[in-house]
């Protein structure tokens, strides 16, 4: 069984939209989708409007955003997203 490892928040300036443990997490980028998996490479972005996509056992959460930026620090993944 595949334990997720990484910690997602996903937070708009209204409130929390997701905060859970997860195995992937897809994000809109400006150049194409961005993958992020467990022990990601520290990272800080701007992100596009579209669905983010978080994989968790198997199973997938959509999130449509209008943008924001994410950042990934030491296996955390922290999205600031414009609702």
């Amino acid at each position: 069984i595949n334990e997720p490892e990484m910690k997602v928040d996903i937070i708009s300036a209204e409130r929390i939209l997701y905060s859970d443990e997860a195995d992937a997490i897809i994000v809109p980028g400006s150049e194409g989708y961005l993958g992020i998996l467990p022990h990601h490479a520290p990272l800080i972005t701007a992100i596009n409007p579209g669905d983010i996509t978080i994989r968790k056992d198997g199973a997938e959460t959509v999130l449509p955003i209008r943008g924001g930026f994410i950042e990934v620090i030491d296996n955390k993944v922290t999205v600031l997203a414009d609702e």
